[in-house]
């Protein structure tokens, strides 16, 4: 019974991935295709032929974050920040792209280089914006970003709040009353 299911299972997956495989030969800009062929050649143990064909995939798709994050993952550890930026000057507007290169980084100082870069490109982007105040190295640097994200990002509650945390009381109670004119019906100012 268990051999059955399994079985069953094995052949469910050859068909999804033969059906991603034959869309990706029949569509060749269709990123899932790709995807699947890269990951197929992979279980397979043919890791450098799934390399070629994710690379391939870039090459057709350069405008899909899931080809160049699965490009990264897929080749040596060596060139992976080189596949992410060349992702990152195909996409320069996603934040998945930026957050994979910071994570790439070693050492805090380099990490934020990355996410400060990214917020050159996406100043709005409330997911860089934590991750940099994330890796600030003490209270005051962490309150001077996130005074300069509220002013980017002046919408987002959580932002706000996390500002004021670190405040005194009445400069605490002055910043949320800006909030407050600025998210006039959040409840949670």
């Amino acid at each position: 019974m268990r051999l059955n299911m399994r079985s069953t299972v094995t052949s469910l997956l050859n068909t999804t991935n033969s059906s991603l495989l034959l869309k990706f030969r029949t569509n060749p800009k269709h990123p899932a295709g790709w995807i699947a062929a890269a990951r197929s050649e992979e279980d397979a143990g043919k890791i450098v032929k799934a390399r070629e064909l994710i690379r391939k995939g870039c090459e057709e798709c350069p405008t899909n974050e899931d080809v160049w994050i699965e490009a990264c993952r897929l080749v040596n550890p060596d060139e992976a920040k080189g596949v992410i930026a060349r992702g990152v000057k195909a996409i320069p507007d996603s934040v998945q792209l930026w957050i994979q290169a910071a994570r790439l980084e070693h050492g805090a100082a380099n990490k934020s280089r990355v996410l400060r870069m990214g917020l050159e490109k996406i100043p709005d982007s409330v997911r860089l914006w934590k991750a940099l105040v994330e890796l600030a190295a003490n209270e005051d640097d962490a309150k001077l970003l996130l005074q300069r994200a509220v002013e980017c990002c002046p919408l987002h509650v959580e932002l706000w709040l996390a500002l004021a945390r670190l405040e005194k009381y009445d400069a605490a109670r002055k910043l949320l009353n800006k909030a407050r004119e600025k998210l006039p019906k959040e409840r949670a100012i």
